[in-house]
């Protein structure tokens, strides 16, 4: 078996390029246009606004880059799980790093999960707001690293099989 290469559906990234520019339009509009303190003062929509452009820009900069030049969203190879299918992935996971792959539900969404056998060593690895965002979810209950569903063209569960028998004929535990 060769390497396993799935690429982001890209009419999720068209949705969530569009829904970005339509939050980016919104904050921009709130804070222009705002007359008088309606439900909420000036200040709280101007903090709340200001807040998510950034993370709204970023998220429609990346739809739109990931649009125009396709990347593979996993790749399962020899070497152990590339994870690119989100803006803040985590990047490659290699086979003697990997404790677990599972799936699991949140809320009515579908991820893969992937837990490392020394979270803290792959966490340093990690530029600091991808360490954070890990950590929040951590706190949360998620694992590490989480593979949405919805931006794959793959259904998770079939992915975590072909992960398992990948793991299972190419590489020999300790040594990958």
């Amino acid at each position: 078996m060769s390497e396993l290469v799935i690429y982001p559906r890209k009419f999720k990234l068209f949705l969530l390029a569009v829904i970005s520019l339509i939050f980016i339009w919104s904050g921009v509009d709130f804070v222009m246009w705002q007359e008088a303190p309606a439900v909420f003062p000036f200040q709280n929509i101007a903090f709340i606004s200001l807040a998510g452009f950034p993370l709204f820009c970023i998220c429609f900069l990346h739809c739109c880059y990931r649009l125009i030049v396709p990347k593979p969203a996993v790749i399962v190879n020899h070497i152990g799980i590339f994870d690119n299918a989100v803006v803040f992935s985590a990047g490659l996971v290699k086979w003697d790093e990997i404790a677990d792959v599972f799936v699991y539900n949140y809320g009515r969404r579908r991820f893969l999960g992937i837990v490392t056998l020394d979270t803290e060593a792959f966490l340093q690895r990690q530029p600091v707001f991808k360490k954070w965002l890990m950590k929040v979810g951590m706190r949360l209950g998620d694992p590490p690293i989480i593979i949405p569903q919805s931006m794959l063209t793959m259904k998770v569960d079939e992915l975590m099989s072909r992960i398992q028998e990948y793991r299972r004929n190419h590489v020999s535990y300790g040594t990958p």
